[in-house]
């Protein structure tokens, strides 16, 4: 415990930890005080429960409610915070252990039967019975119920023995189901990982496990399903038709899986997606906003009441490549404010002129980069300004028109080559996307000499655009080789 100089106790260290309690932990953990602390930390505490949430007080004023008319004891009084210090987060332990109804039941049945408490282990099981909810699904649901049935196998073994019980087949049959899920969200962490990484995990067995799976309905197993058709996705990454049978399971049993399995197979339908537009597959921009719009609707992007940066980057692009203009304005406008203060005249300027672009309000569009090419102006995150640099290259291609004057061509050509060396010169950002940045440089300069050059090109440019991998900016290049 650092010395605390100041004499104010709002200064130690532990006041990060009182001041996450609210009123009802507050009551609890005085309850948990006047089982575990010692006389004097209960005393310092009845004195500093009144200062809840802030602790305004000085050290000395506590120490005088604890041992009134005598002179304060710096080494005492340090000892009494630092237990209280030690106690808080045993508190703050055994209030998340709690929180995991499942793990606390399991692990107080077992303990009960160990210590041989046979009535106070049924009366744990009827209340654990009473006070469940429902039974969300995660990865470590069935291990969870292989656990409750083999303690109750155990205790009807001992205690019940004529009694006709299935819980040993049910714990085994929980076992494999365990076993299942856990190898199928294996196999599927590593397929995607494979694919961002671009490095062969080698499991040969994954096509006989899947032929083997294959035999058996696991239909009314959602979890298992639900990973199963992912992997089979995973085989063929850009099969519509394999897509479209995951997303409809998975949609129609989603409300039955915990906020972070949800939050993982999103991610990883998100991840499929953007991986088919990017090989030109474009009737996966809509899927991409279906999923997008269900991960900000339902919290799930959310960190701590704060929207990230990269993430409403990404929200915006999603929206407005698959021409949900609207929603991303409504988008734009409830959840910029809860983004990170720092970043957002950013993310404001940046995605209000995006917006207005893909509106084809230009002159709207132009107040915002004005904003951002002014000298005081600055981007906190490099990938703001990397879009900002790629939205003033596409604005100043659509602004060439029909039929461009020389300066206006001039103009482009010096853009285009600015971006392209900007990007060189960027060392803190991935090889991959400087590669990414440069093939759209490339690309658009395609667009262009087919359009403007004075030799046209003849070569079938979406093909080679295609070929261009990997590649930003995909759907508005297509779209413009379409216009």
């Amino acid at each position: 415990m650092k010395k605390n100089k100041t004499g104010y106790f709002q200064n130690r260290e532990i006041i990060e930890l009182l001041r996450s309690f609210d009123k009802k932990e507050v009551k609890l953990f005085t309850q948990f005080l006047a089982v575990y602390a010692s006389s004097p930390v209960i005393k310092c505490w009845a004195v500093l429960k009144r200062k809840h949430p802030e602790y305004l007080i000085k050290d000395e004023a506590v120490h005088n409610k604890v041992r009134p008319g005598k002179p304060f004891h710096d080494v005492m009084y340090r000892g009494w915070v630092s237990e209280l210090y030690r106690l808080a987060k045993e508190f703050i332990t055994w209030q998340e252990f709690k929180q995991d109804k499942k793990l606390s039941s399991n692990t107080t049945a077992y303990a009960l039967l160990k210590r041989g408490a046979p009535r106070a282990y049924l009366k744990n099981g009827r209340q654990a019975t009473m006070s469940e909810g429902v039974d969300l699904l995660n990865a470590q649901h069935y291990s969870y119920l292989h656990q409750k049935e083999f303690v109750n196998y155990q205790y009807v073994t001992v205690y019940e023995h004529h009694k006709a019980t299935q819980s040993l087949q049910l714990a085994s049959d929980f076992h494999d189901y365990n076993f299942l899920a856990q190898k199928l969200r294996y196999l599927v962490i590593m397929r995607n990982r494979q694919r961002i990484v671009k490095d062969d995990y080698n499991y040969t067995n994954e096509k006989d496990f899947l032929t083997y799976l294959a035999k058996f309905d696991h239909t009314g197993l959602p979890l298992i399903h639900t990973y199963y058709l992912l992997l089979i996705q995973f085989q063929d990454i850009t099969s519509a038709e394999n897509y479209k049978a995951f997303y409809a399971y998975f949609d129609l049993h989603r409300s039955k899986f915990d906020v972070d399995e949800a939050r993982q197979v999103l991610t990883f339908a998100s991840n499929i997606c953007y991986w088919n537009i990017g090989l030109g597959n474009l009737e996966f921009l809509e899927k991409r906003f279906i999923i997008t719009r269900i991960m900000v609707d339902e919290g799930f992007i959310m960190v701590r009441g704060f929207f990230p940066t990269y993430h409403f980057r990404s929200t915006m692009r999603s929206a407005v490549e698959a021409k949900e203009l609207e929603w991303a304005a409504q988008f734009l406008d409830n959840y910029l404010p809860q983004t990170n203060e720092q970043d957002r005249p950013n993310l404001e300027s940046l995605n209000r002129a995006y917006l207005h672009f893909s509106k084809g309000e230009l002159d709207l569009q132009s107040q915002y980069l004005l904003q951002m090419q002014s000298i005081d102006y600055k981007f906190i995150d490099p990938y703001n300004e990397i879009a900002y640099r790629t939205l003033l290259v596409k604005t100043d291609f659509v602004l060439l028109g029909e039929q461009p004057k020389p300066r206006q061509k001039e103009a482009f050509q010096g853009r285009i080559n600015g971006f392209s060396n900007y990007i060189l010169r960027k060392k803190d950002i991935p090889a991959t996307f400087q590669e990414s940045c440069q093939h759209f440089s490339k690309a658009l300069r395609l667009i262009y000499n087919k359009k403007y050059g004075k030799k046209r090109v003849d070569k079938d440019l979406g093909k080679e655009i295609l070929g261009l991998q990997p590649i930003i900016e995909l759907p508005w290049l297509l779209e413009l080789m379409d216009s």
